[in-house]
Protein backbone atom coordinates (compact mmCIF):
# COMPACT_ATOMS: atom_id res chain seq x y z
CA UNK A 1 0.00 0.00 0.00
CA UNK A 2 2.87 2.38 0.75
CA UNK A 3 4.43 1.80 -2.67
CA UNK A 4 1.15 1.70 -4.61
CA UNK A 5 0.70 4.04 -7.55
CA UNK A 6 -1.77 6.84 -6.72
CA UNK A 7 -3.00 6.92 -10.32
CA UNK A 8 -2.33 5.32 -13.67
CA UNK A 9 1.08 4.09 -14.76
CA UNK A 10 2.51 2.99 -18.10
CA UNK A 11 1.42 -0.09 -19.99
CA UNK A 12 -2.19 -1.24 -20.19
CA UNK A 13 -3.31 0.10 -16.81
CA UNK A 14 -5.03 3.31 -18.06
CA UNK A 15 -7.04 1.41 -20.66
CA UNK A 16 -7.98 -1.37 -18.23
CA UNK A 17 -9.04 1.20 -15.65
CA UNK A 18 -11.23 2.98 -18.19
CA UNK A 19 -12.74 -0.31 -19.37
CA UNK A 20 -13.55 -1.32 -15.78
CA UNK A 21 -15.04 2.10 -15.07
CA UNK A 22 -17.50 1.79 -17.96
CA UNK A 23 -17.84 -2.00 -17.58
CA UNK A 24 -16.88 -2.38 -21.21
CA UNK A 25 -14.51 -4.47 -23.29
CA UNK A 26 -10.75 -4.06 -22.93
CA UNK A 27 -8.16 -5.07 -25.52
CA UNK A 28 -8.15 -8.73 -26.53
CA UNK A 29 -9.25 -11.02 -25.04
CA UNK A 30 -11.45 -8.47 -23.28
CA UNK A 31 -10.69 -9.54 -19.66
CA UNK A 32 -14.35 -9.79 -18.54
CA UNK A 33 -13.51 -11.15 -15.07
CA UNK A 34 -10.92 -8.47 -14.37
CA UNK A 35 -13.20 -5.74 -15.74
CA UNK A 36 -16.18 -6.89 -13.64
CA UNK A 37 -14.24 -7.26 -10.39
CA UNK A 38 -12.36 -4.04 -11.10
CA UNK A 39 -15.66 -2.22 -11.56
CA UNK A 40 -16.76 -3.41 -8.11
CA UNK A 41 -13.48 -2.26 -6.55
CA UNK A 42 -13.92 1.15 -8.17
CA UNK A 43 -17.02 1.62 -6.04
CA UNK A 44 -14.85 1.72 -2.91
CA UNK A 45 -14.51 5.25 -1.47
CA UNK A 46 -10.70 5.21 -1.28
CA UNK A 47 -8.18 7.17 -3.30
CA UNK A 48 -8.49 7.78 -7.02
CA UNK A 49 -10.32 5.50 -9.41
CA UNK A 50 -6.98 4.21 -10.71
CA UNK A 51 -5.74 3.57 -7.15
CA UNK A 52 -8.79 1.39 -6.48
CA UNK A 53 -7.65 -0.85 -9.34
CA UNK A 54 -4.20 -1.04 -7.76
CA UNK A 55 -5.88 -1.93 -4.47
CA UNK A 56 -7.58 -4.76 -6.37
CA UNK A 57 -4.12 -6.00 -7.42
CA UNK A 58 -2.89 -5.83 -3.83
CA UNK A 59 -5.86 -7.83 -2.54
CA UNK A 60 -5.42 -10.45 -5.28
CA UNK A 61 -1.72 -10.86 -4.52
CA UNK A 62 -2.42 -11.03 -0.79
CA UNK A 63 -4.91 -13.86 -1.27
CA UNK A 64 -2.39 -15.59 -3.56
CA UNK A 65 0.21 -15.31 -0.78
CA UNK A 66 -2.20 -16.86 1.76
CA UNK A 67 -3.07 -19.70 -0.63
CA UNK A 68 0.62 -20.41 -1.23
CA UNK A 69 1.45 -20.48 2.49
CA UNK A 70 -1.41 -22.92 3.13
CA UNK A 71 -0.29 -25.08 0.19
CA UNK A 72 3.31 -25.30 1.40
CA UNK A 73 2.16 -25.93 4.96
CA UNK A 74 -0.08 -28.81 3.86
CA UNK A 75 2.67 -30.15 1.62
CA UNK A 76 5.04 -30.47 4.59
CA UNK A 77 2.37 -32.16 6.67
CA UNK A 78 1.41 -34.73 4.03
CA UNK A 79 4.92 -35.55 2.80
CA UNK A 80 7.99 -36.59 4.78
CA UNK A 81 9.42 -33.43 6.30
CA UNK A 82 12.15 -33.00 8.92
CA UNK A 83 10.22 -29.97 10.20
CA UNK A 84 6.89 -31.67 10.86
CA UNK A 85 7.87 -33.50 14.03
CA UNK A 86 5.79 -36.02 15.89
CA UNK A 87 2.79 -33.74 16.22
CA UNK A 88 2.88 -33.27 12.42
CA UNK A 89 1.75 -29.66 12.77
CA UNK A 90 4.55 -27.58 14.22
CA UNK A 91 5.41 -23.91 14.21
CA UNK A 92 8.57 -24.65 12.23
CA UNK A 93 6.53 -25.90 9.29
CA UNK A 94 4.41 -22.77 9.15
CA UNK A 95 7.41 -20.46 9.57
CA UNK A 96 9.25 -22.23 6.74
CA UNK A 97 6.19 -22.04 4.50
CA UNK A 98 5.73 -18.35 5.35
CA UNK A 99 9.42 -17.69 4.72
CA UNK A 100 9.36 -19.40 1.31
CA UNK A 101 6.23 -17.54 0.22
CA UNK A 102 7.77 -14.26 1.42
CA UNK A 103 10.86 -14.97 -0.65
CA UNK A 104 8.65 -15.39 -3.73
CA UNK A 105 6.49 -12.32 -3.19
CA UNK A 106 9.30 -9.99 -2.07
CA UNK A 107 11.15 -10.37 -5.39
CA UNK A 108 11.21 -7.32 -7.69
CA UNK A 109 9.23 -8.85 -10.56
CA UNK A 110 6.37 -10.00 -8.34
CA UNK A 111 6.51 -6.80 -6.27
CA UNK A 112 6.25 -4.68 -9.42
CA UNK A 113 2.89 -6.25 -10.22
CA UNK A 114 1.59 -5.40 -6.76
CA UNK A 115 1.80 -1.63 -7.08
CA UNK A 116 -0.02 -0.88 -10.35
CA UNK A 117 -3.46 -1.63 -11.83
CA UNK A 118 -2.67 -4.54 -14.14
CA UNK A 119 -4.05 -8.00 -14.92
CA UNK A 120 -1.04 -9.97 -13.70
CA UNK A 121 -1.93 -10.03 -9.99
CA UNK A 122 -5.24 -11.79 -10.55
CA UNK A 123 -3.56 -14.27 -12.88
CA UNK A 124 -0.96 -15.03 -10.19
CA UNK A 125 -3.81 -15.79 -7.77
CA UNK A 126 -5.17 -18.37 -10.20
CA UNK A 127 -1.70 -19.88 -10.58
CA UNK A 128 -1.46 -20.25 -6.79
CA UNK A 129 -4.84 -22.00 -6.72
CA UNK A 130 -3.97 -24.31 -9.64
CA UNK A 131 -0.68 -25.21 -7.96
CA UNK A 132 -2.64 -26.39 -4.95
CA UNK A 133 -5.08 -28.33 -7.12
CA UNK A 134 -2.24 -30.08 -8.96
CA UNK A 135 -0.41 -31.03 -5.76
CA UNK A 136 -3.55 -32.32 -4.02
CA UNK A 137 -5.76 -34.06 -6.61
CA UNK A 138 -9.09 -35.17 -5.15
CA UNK A 139 -12.54 -35.78 -6.56
CA UNK A 140 -13.79 -32.42 -5.30
CA UNK A 141 -10.70 -30.62 -6.54
CA UNK A 142 -11.24 -32.14 -9.99
CA UNK A 143 -14.60 -30.40 -10.37
CA UNK A 144 -13.22 -27.21 -8.84
CA UNK A 145 -10.27 -27.30 -11.25
CA UNK A 146 -12.60 -27.66 -14.24
CA UNK A 147 -14.71 -24.66 -13.19
CA UNK A 148 -11.76 -22.44 -12.26
CA UNK A 149 -9.96 -23.27 -15.52
CA UNK A 150 -12.89 -21.81 -17.42
CA UNK A 151 -12.99 -18.77 -15.13
CA UNK A 152 -9.23 -18.23 -15.40
CA UNK A 153 -9.31 -18.51 -19.20
CA UNK A 154 -11.84 -15.69 -19.22
CA UNK A 155 -9.13 -13.60 -17.64
CA UNK A 156 -5.77 -14.66 -19.04
CA UNK A 157 -5.02 -17.04 -21.91
CA UNK A 158 -1.72 -18.04 -20.33
CA UNK A 159 -3.86 -20.39 -18.22
CA UNK A 160 -3.55 -22.78 -21.18
CA UNK A 161 0.03 -23.41 -20.05
CA UNK A 162 -1.26 -24.96 -16.81
CA UNK A 163 -3.94 -27.12 -18.47
CA UNK A 164 -1.47 -29.96 -19.34
CA UNK A 165 -0.46 -30.23 -15.67
CA UNK A 166 -4.11 -30.25 -14.58
CA UNK A 167 -5.05 -32.79 -17.25
CA UNK A 168 -2.27 -35.19 -16.28
CA UNK A 169 -2.98 -34.76 -12.58
CA UNK A 170 -6.67 -35.66 -12.97
CA UNK A 171 -6.34 -38.11 -15.87
CA UNK A 172 -7.89 -40.93 -13.85
CA UNK A 173 -11.05 -38.88 -13.22
CA UNK A 174 -11.46 -38.20 -16.94
CA UNK A 175 -12.17 -41.88 -17.59
CA UNK A 176 -15.50 -41.65 -15.79
CA UNK A 177 -18.03 -40.43 -18.38
CA UNK A 178 -20.47 -38.89 -15.89
CA UNK A 179 -17.74 -37.09 -14.00
CA UNK A 180 -16.18 -35.88 -17.27
CA UNK A 181 -19.52 -34.47 -18.49
CA UNK A 182 -20.02 -32.73 -15.16
CA UNK A 183 -16.50 -31.27 -15.25
CA UNK A 184 -16.89 -30.13 -18.85
CA UNK A 185 -20.19 -28.44 -17.99
CA UNK A 186 -18.50 -26.60 -15.13
CA UNK A 187 -15.70 -25.55 -17.49
CA UNK A 188 -18.23 -24.11 -19.96
CA UNK A 189 -19.99 -22.36 -17.09
CA UNK A 190 -16.74 -20.73 -16.01
CA UNK A 191 -15.88 -19.73 -19.57
CA UNK A 192 -19.32 -18.17 -20.04
CA UNK A 193 -18.00 -15.02 -18.38
CA UNK A 194 -17.05 -13.96 -21.91
CA UNK A 195 -20.76 -13.39 -22.53
CA UNK A 196 -20.44 -10.36 -20.27
CA UNK A 197 -18.56 -8.68 -23.13
CA UNK A 198 -21.44 -9.24 -25.53
CA UNK A 199 -24.12 -8.26 -23.02
CA UNK A 200 -22.32 -5.00 -22.35
CA UNK A 201 -21.30 -4.39 -25.95
CA UNK A 202 -24.90 -4.25 -27.17
CA UNK A 203 -25.38 -1.41 -24.67
CA UNK A 204 -22.55 0.49 -26.38
CA UNK A 205 -20.30 1.44 -23.43
CA UNK A 206 -17.73 4.18 -23.97
CA UNK A 207 -14.89 1.63 -23.90
CA UNK A 208 -15.93 -1.13 -26.29
CA UNK A 209 -12.77 -2.54 -27.84
CA UNK A 210 -13.56 -4.99 -30.64
CA UNK A 211 -17.31 -4.35 -30.36
CA UNK A 212 -18.05 -8.02 -29.47
CA UNK A 213 -21.81 -7.56 -29.88
CA UNK A 214 -22.35 -10.86 -31.73
CA UNK A 215 -20.68 -14.26 -31.79
CA UNK A 216 -18.38 -13.73 -34.82
CA UNK A 217 -17.02 -10.48 -33.41
CA UNK A 218 -16.78 -11.98 -29.91
CA UNK A 219 -14.76 -14.91 -31.28
CA UNK A 220 -12.60 -12.52 -33.31
CA UNK A 221 -11.89 -10.47 -30.19
CA UNK A 222 -11.36 -13.36 -27.77
CA UNK A 223 -9.05 -15.15 -30.21
CA UNK A 224 -6.66 -12.15 -30.04
CA UNK A 225 -6.52 -11.95 -33.82
CA UNK A 226 -6.02 -8.20 -33.66
CA UNK A 227 -4.01 -7.74 -30.49
CA UNK A 228 -1.17 -9.99 -29.39
CA UNK A 229 -2.47 -13.26 -30.77
CA UNK A 230 0.11 -14.12 -33.44
CA UNK A 231 2.55 -16.52 -31.80
CA UNK A 232 4.29 -17.12 -35.15
CA UNK A 233 6.07 -13.77 -34.95
CA UNK A 234 9.66 -13.74 -33.85
CA UNK A 235 12.28 -16.42 -34.28
CA UNK A 236 13.26 -19.42 -32.22
CA UNK A 237 16.46 -17.52 -31.46
CA UNK A 238 14.34 -14.85 -29.78
CA UNK A 239 12.72 -17.59 -27.75
CA UNK A 240 16.13 -18.91 -26.70
CA UNK A 241 17.32 -15.43 -25.73
CA UNK A 242 14.14 -14.82 -23.76
CA UNK A 243 14.63 -18.15 -21.98
CA UNK A 244 18.13 -16.97 -21.05
CA UNK A 245 16.53 -13.76 -19.78
CA UNK A 246 14.16 -15.83 -17.63
CA UNK A 247 17.09 -17.84 -16.26
CA UNK A 248 19.02 -14.69 -15.40
CA UNK A 249 15.98 -13.12 -13.72
CA UNK A 250 15.34 -16.29 -11.75
CA UNK A 251 18.84 -15.92 -10.32
CA UNK A 252 18.69 -12.22 -9.47
CA UNK A 253 15.05 -12.32 -8.27
CA UNK A 254 16.15 -13.34 -4.78
CA UNK A 255 19.87 -12.52 -4.77
CA UNK A 256 20.55 -16.06 -5.99
CA UNK A 257 19.03 -17.70 -2.91
CA UNK A 258 15.92 -18.81 -4.77
CA UNK A 259 17.98 -20.60 -7.40
CA UNK A 260 20.04 -22.33 -4.70
CA UNK A 261 16.89 -23.46 -2.90
CA UNK A 262 15.39 -24.57 -6.22
CA UNK A 263 18.46 -26.67 -7.06
CA UNK A 264 18.41 -28.35 -3.65
CA UNK A 265 14.67 -28.82 -3.96
CA UNK A 266 14.96 -30.60 -7.31
CA UNK A 267 17.49 -32.98 -5.77
CA UNK A 268 15.43 -33.56 -2.64
CA UNK A 269 11.95 -33.52 -4.15
CA UNK A 270 12.51 -35.37 -7.42
CA UNK A 271 10.80 -38.44 -6.00
CA UNK A 272 8.19 -36.57 -3.96
CA UNK A 273 6.63 -34.48 -6.72
CA UNK A 274 4.79 -36.22 -9.52
CA UNK A 275 5.15 -35.70 -13.27
CA UNK A 276 2.26 -33.24 -13.51
CA UNK A 277 4.05 -30.77 -11.25
CA UNK A 278 7.16 -30.77 -13.44
CA UNK A 279 4.99 -30.51 -16.58
CA UNK A 280 3.56 -27.27 -15.22
CA UNK A 281 7.01 -25.92 -14.41
CA UNK A 282 8.25 -26.76 -17.90
CA UNK A 283 5.32 -25.02 -19.60
CA UNK A 284 5.56 -21.86 -17.47
CA UNK A 285 9.32 -21.48 -17.53
CA UNK A 286 10.63 -23.12 -20.71
CA UNK A 287 7.74 -23.29 -23.16
CA UNK A 288 6.39 -19.77 -22.55
CA UNK A 289 9.36 -17.74 -23.89
CA UNK A 290 9.43 -19.91 -27.02
CA UNK A 291 5.74 -19.19 -27.57
CA UNK A 292 6.04 -15.43 -27.06
CA UNK A 293 9.41 -15.01 -28.81
CA UNK A 294 9.50 -11.27 -28.14
CA UNK A 295 12.55 -9.57 -29.70
CA UNK A 296 15.42 -9.40 -27.26
CA UNK A 297 15.85 -5.71 -26.44
CA UNK A 298 15.42 -3.57 -23.30
CA UNK A 299 11.86 -2.50 -24.14
CA UNK A 300 10.64 -5.98 -25.00
CA UNK A 301 12.51 -7.56 -22.10
CA UNK A 302 10.61 -5.34 -19.70
CA UNK A 303 7.35 -6.64 -21.15
CA UNK A 304 8.44 -10.28 -21.33
CA UNK A 305 9.61 -10.32 -17.70
CA UNK A 306 6.01 -9.67 -16.62
CA UNK A 307 5.18 -13.29 -17.47
CA UNK A 308 7.89 -14.84 -15.27
CA UNK A 309 6.25 -14.52 -11.77
CA UNK A 310 3.85 -17.47 -12.36
CA UNK A 311 6.86 -19.73 -12.95
CA UNK A 312 8.57 -18.38 -9.82
CA UNK A 313 5.45 -19.12 -7.77
CA UNK A 314 5.14 -22.57 -9.34
CA UNK A 315 8.71 -23.39 -8.27
CA UNK A 316 8.01 -22.42 -4.63
CA UNK A 317 7.34 -26.04 -3.45
CA UNK A 318 10.79 -27.00 -4.72
CA UNK A 319 12.25 -23.96 -2.96
CA UNK A 320 10.42 -25.07 0.17
CA UNK A 321 12.00 -28.51 -0.06
CA UNK A 322 15.38 -26.85 -0.58
CA UNK A 323 14.82 -24.80 2.56
CA UNK A 324 13.98 -27.98 4.45
CA UNK A 325 17.24 -29.46 3.23
CA UNK A 326 19.25 -26.46 4.50
CA UNK A 327 17.51 -26.43 7.90
CA UNK A 328 18.10 -30.16 8.22
CA UNK A 329 21.80 -29.74 7.49
CA UNK A 330 22.39 -26.89 9.96
CA UNK A 331 20.84 -28.91 12.79
CA UNK A 332 21.17 -27.00 16.08
CA UNK A 333 21.85 -23.72 14.27
CA UNK A 334 18.39 -23.77 12.71
CA UNK A 335 17.15 -20.65 14.48
CA UNK A 336 20.20 -18.66 13.39
CA UNK A 337 19.77 -19.84 9.80
CA UNK A 338 16.09 -18.85 9.81
CA UNK A 339 17.00 -15.43 11.25
CA UNK A 340 19.56 -14.87 8.49
CA UNK A 341 17.01 -15.85 5.87
CA UNK A 342 14.51 -13.38 7.29
CA UNK A 343 17.15 -10.65 7.08
CA UNK A 344 17.73 -11.54 3.44
CA UNK A 345 13.98 -11.44 2.71
CA UNK A 346 13.79 -8.02 4.40
CA UNK A 347 16.68 -6.76 2.26
CA UNK A 348 15.03 -8.21 -0.85
CA UNK A 349 11.74 -6.49 -0.04
CA UNK A 350 13.57 -3.22 0.61
CA UNK A 351 15.41 -3.50 -2.70
CA UNK A 352 12.16 -4.23 -4.55
CA UNK A 353 10.54 -1.23 -2.87
CA UNK A 354 13.36 1.09 -3.94
CA UNK A 355 13.20 -0.17 -7.51
CA UNK A 356 9.45 -0.17 -7.92
CA UNK A 357 8.06 2.40 -5.53
CA UNK A 358 5.24 3.91 -7.59
CA UNK A 359 3.79 6.09 -4.82
CA UNK A 360 4.96 9.29 -6.54
CA UNK A 361 4.57 8.11 -10.11
CA UNK A 362 2.56 10.75 -11.93
CA UNK A 363 4.62 10.83 -15.11
CA UNK A 364 2.13 9.09 -17.40
CA UNK A 365 -0.80 11.12 -16.14
CA UNK A 366 1.17 14.37 -16.32
CA UNK A 367 2.15 13.83 -19.94
CA UNK A 368 -1.41 12.95 -20.91
CA UNK A 369 -2.73 16.04 -19.15
CA UNK A 370 -0.13 18.13 -20.95
CA UNK A 371 -1.35 16.88 -24.31
CA UNK A 372 -5.04 17.44 -23.64
CA UNK A 373 -4.72 20.83 -21.96
CA UNK A 374 -2.73 22.23 -24.89
CA UNK A 375 -5.32 21.37 -27.51
CA UNK A 376 -7.80 24.12 -28.48
CA UNK A 377 -11.48 23.61 -27.84
CA UNK A 378 -13.51 21.34 -30.12
CA UNK A 379 -10.45 19.98 -31.90
CA UNK A 380 -9.74 16.40 -32.98
CA UNK A 381 -6.83 14.14 -32.10
CA UNK A 382 -5.88 11.00 -34.03
CA UNK A 383 -3.80 9.00 -31.58
CA UNK A 384 -1.47 6.09 -32.28
CA UNK A 385 0.40 3.84 -29.90
CA UNK A 386 -0.55 2.45 -26.48
CA UNK A 387 1.84 4.73 -24.58
CA UNK A 388 -0.08 7.79 -25.77
CA UNK A 389 -3.61 6.54 -26.34
CA UNK A 390 -4.21 4.60 -23.11
CA UNK A 391 -3.54 7.53 -20.73
CA UNK A 392 -5.84 9.71 -22.85
CA UNK A 393 -8.58 7.10 -22.41
CA UNK A 394 -8.34 7.38 -18.62
CA UNK A 395 -8.14 11.16 -18.59
CA UNK A 396 -10.98 11.74 -21.04
CA UNK A 397 -13.30 8.78 -20.55
CA UNK A 398 -12.98 8.47 -16.77
CA UNK A 399 -11.91 11.87 -15.42
CA UNK A 400 -13.61 13.72 -18.32
CA UNK A 401 -10.76 16.20 -18.47
CA UNK A 402 -11.61 17.53 -21.96
CA UNK A 403 -15.10 16.44 -23.00
CA UNK A 404 -15.05 18.95 -25.86
CA UNK A 405 -12.32 17.03 -27.70
CA UNK A 406 -12.80 14.17 -30.13
CA UNK A 407 -10.11 11.51 -29.80
CA UNK A 408 -9.75 8.56 -32.16
CA UNK A 409 -7.56 5.50 -31.74
CA UNK A 410 -5.92 4.74 -35.10
CA UNK A 411 -4.28 1.47 -34.04
CA UNK A 412 -6.69 -0.08 -31.55
CA UNK A 413 -10.29 -0.01 -30.50
CA UNK A 414 -10.64 2.77 -27.95
CA UNK A 415 -12.83 5.87 -28.12
CA UNK A 416 -15.52 6.45 -30.74
CA UNK A 417 -15.31 3.90 -33.54
CA UNK A 418 -14.64 6.17 -36.48
CA UNK A 419 -13.24 3.31 -38.53
CA UNK A 420 -16.12 0.84 -38.11
CA UNK A 421 -16.49 0.43 -41.90
CA UNK A 422 -12.97 -0.98 -42.07
CA UNK A 423 -12.80 -2.89 -38.79
CA UNK A 424 -13.46 -6.60 -38.57
CA UNK A 425 -13.20 -7.34 -42.28
CA UNK A 426 -10.93 -10.13 -43.43
CA UNK A 427 -7.54 -9.33 -41.93
CA UNK A 428 -7.13 -7.05 -38.92
CA UNK A 429 -5.74 -3.58 -39.38
CA UNK A 430 -6.65 -0.61 -41.52
CA UNK A 431 -4.83 0.50 -44.65
CA UNK A 432 -3.52 4.08 -44.53
CA UNK A 433 -5.29 5.44 -47.63
CA UNK A 434 -8.90 4.51 -46.74
CA UNK A 435 -8.20 5.39 -43.13
CA UNK A 436 -7.24 8.94 -44.08
CA UNK A 437 -10.29 9.18 -46.37
CA UNK A 438 -12.55 8.40 -43.42
CA UNK A 439 -10.73 10.96 -41.30
CA UNK A 440 -11.04 13.63 -43.98
CA UNK A 441 -14.75 12.87 -44.33
CA UNK A 442 -15.17 13.30 -40.59
CA UNK A 443 -13.37 16.66 -40.68
CA UNK A 444 -15.52 17.80 -43.60
CA UNK A 445 -18.74 16.94 -41.74
CA UNK A 446 -17.80 17.94 -38.17
CA UNK A 447 -15.58 20.98 -38.84
CA UNK A 448 -13.17 20.63 -35.89
CA UNK A 449 -11.22 23.77 -35.06
CA UNK A 450 -7.94 21.89 -35.53
CA UNK A 451 -6.70 18.36 -36.12
CA UNK A 452 -3.73 16.72 -34.41
CA UNK A 453 -1.78 13.51 -34.77
CA UNK A 454 0.53 11.59 -32.46
CA UNK A 455 3.29 9.11 -33.23
CA UNK A 456 4.34 8.42 -36.81
CA UNK A 457 1.98 9.34 -39.63
CA UNK A 458 2.97 9.25 -43.28
CA UNK A 459 -0.37 8.30 -44.85
CA UNK A 460 -1.48 10.00 -48.09
CA UNK A 461 -2.44 13.57 -47.44
CA UNK A 462 -0.71 13.57 -44.03
CA UNK A 463 2.97 14.30 -44.69
CA UNK A 464 4.10 13.81 -41.09
CA UNK A 465 7.12 11.60 -40.61
CA UNK A 466 8.67 12.44 -37.25
CA UNK A 467 7.87 9.62 -34.83
CA UNK A 468 6.68 10.35 -31.32
CA UNK A 469 5.42 13.88 -31.87
CA UNK A 470 2.09 15.62 -31.63
CA UNK A 471 1.45 17.61 -34.81
CA UNK A 472 -1.16 20.04 -35.90
CA UNK A 473 -2.22 18.60 -39.25
CA UNK A 474 -4.78 21.12 -40.43
CA UNK A 475 -5.61 24.76 -39.81
CA UNK A 476 -9.04 26.27 -39.25
CA UNK A 477 -9.83 26.26 -42.95
CA UNK A 478 -9.07 22.54 -43.18
CA UNK A 479 -5.91 22.93 -45.25
CA UNK A 480 -3.31 20.26 -44.59
CA UNK A 481 -0.17 21.76 -43.08
CA UNK A 482 3.41 20.52 -43.29
CA UNK A 483 3.41 19.43 -39.67
CA UNK A 484 4.04 22.13 -37.08
CA UNK A 485 5.04 20.71 -33.75
CA UNK A 486 2.77 21.27 -30.79
CA UNK A 487 4.16 18.82 -28.26
CA UNK A 488 7.20 16.59 -28.32
CA UNK A 489 6.03 13.27 -26.95
CA UNK A 490 8.88 10.80 -27.10
CA UNK A 491 8.41 7.58 -25.15
CA UNK A 492 7.98 8.22 -21.45
CA UNK A 493 11.51 7.79 -20.06
CA UNK A 494 12.38 4.70 -18.06
CA UNK A 495 15.21 4.02 -15.64
CA UNK A 496 16.13 0.36 -15.74
CA UNK A 497 17.72 0.12 -12.29
CA UNK A 498 15.56 2.58 -10.41
CA UNK A 499 11.84 2.97 -11.02
CA UNK A 500 9.95 1.96 -14.12
CA UNK A 501 9.00 5.55 -14.80
CA UNK A 502 10.15 8.92 -13.52
CA UNK A 503 8.25 10.23 -10.53
CA UNK A 504 6.52 13.61 -10.51
CA UNK A 505 9.62 15.29 -9.06
CA UNK A 506 11.96 13.92 -11.70
CA UNK A 507 9.71 13.58 -14.72
CA UNK A 508 10.67 15.92 -17.50
CA UNK A 509 7.93 16.82 -19.84
CA UNK A 510 8.98 18.08 -23.12
CA UNK A 511 9.47 20.98 -25.51
CA UNK A 512 6.82 23.40 -26.64
CA UNK A 513 7.67 25.40 -29.73
CA UNK A 514 5.90 28.05 -31.75
CA UNK A 515 8.34 27.55 -34.64
CA UNK A 516 8.64 24.56 -36.99
CA UNK A 517 10.42 21.62 -35.44
CA UNK A 518 14.01 21.15 -36.43
CA UNK A 519 15.85 20.12 -33.28
CA UNK A 520 18.53 17.48 -32.93
CA UNK A 521 19.81 17.24 -29.36
CA UNK A 522 22.33 14.48 -30.04
CA UNK A 523 24.06 16.25 -32.92
CA UNK A 524 23.56 19.65 -31.26
CA UNK A 525 22.70 21.30 -34.55
CA UNK A 526 22.95 25.08 -34.57
CA UNK A 527 19.32 25.53 -35.54
CA UNK A 528 18.18 23.06 -32.92
CA UNK A 529 20.11 24.73 -30.13
CA UNK A 530 18.79 28.13 -31.23
CA UNK A 531 15.20 26.85 -31.08
CA UNK A 532 15.98 25.44 -27.64
CA UNK A 533 17.34 28.81 -26.48
CA UNK A 534 14.31 30.68 -27.84
CA UNK A 535 11.79 28.32 -26.29
CA UNK A 536 13.58 28.54 -22.95
CA UNK A 537 13.54 32.34 -23.04
CA UNK A 538 9.82 32.32 -23.82
CA UNK A 539 9.36 30.59 -20.47
CA UNK A 540 6.25 28.59 -21.25
CA UNK A 541 4.53 27.21 -18.19
CA UNK A 542 4.77 23.63 -19.46
CA UNK A 543 8.34 23.85 -20.72
CA UNK A 544 10.47 21.00 -19.38
CA UNK A 545 13.90 20.05 -20.64
CA UNK A 546 14.35 16.32 -21.00
CA UNK A 547 17.83 15.52 -19.74
CA UNK A 548 19.56 12.45 -21.07
CA UNK A 549 19.41 9.97 -18.19
CA UNK A 550 21.53 7.38 -19.92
Amino acid sequence: LIAAAPGIVGGDSPELTAAAFHLGSAHAPGYPLFITLGHLFQLLPIGTIAFRMTFFSIIAQTVAFIVLVCTLNNLAIQSPSPLAGEGRVRGGVFISAFLTASLVFAGPLVFRQLVSPEVFALHLLFVAIFLRLVLFPTSTNFLLAAFLTGVALSHQHLTFLIVPALGWSYRSYLKNANRFICAFSLFILGSSLYLVLTLRSVQDPLVNWGNPANFPQLFYHVSRAQYGGDITKGSLLNGLLDFCLYSKDLFIESFGLGLILLTLGVWKGRQIFKAEYFIGGFCLFVLLPFLIRVPYDPESNHVNEAFLPPAILWFSPLMFKGLECILELVGGMRKMAVALLWVLVACLAGSSYLRHDASRNFAVEDVGRGILLQMPSHSALYSEGDAVTFPLAYLNLVLKLRPDLEIFDRTGGLFKDLYHLLSYQNKPGIQPAPQVMIEKEYELNQHPTAVYYTENTDAPGRPLTMTGLLFQATDVSGTVQSGDLLWNLFRIPRISLNRDYFSRETTCRYYLFKAPYDLDIQKKSALGMEDLRISKELGFDNYRLLLNAG
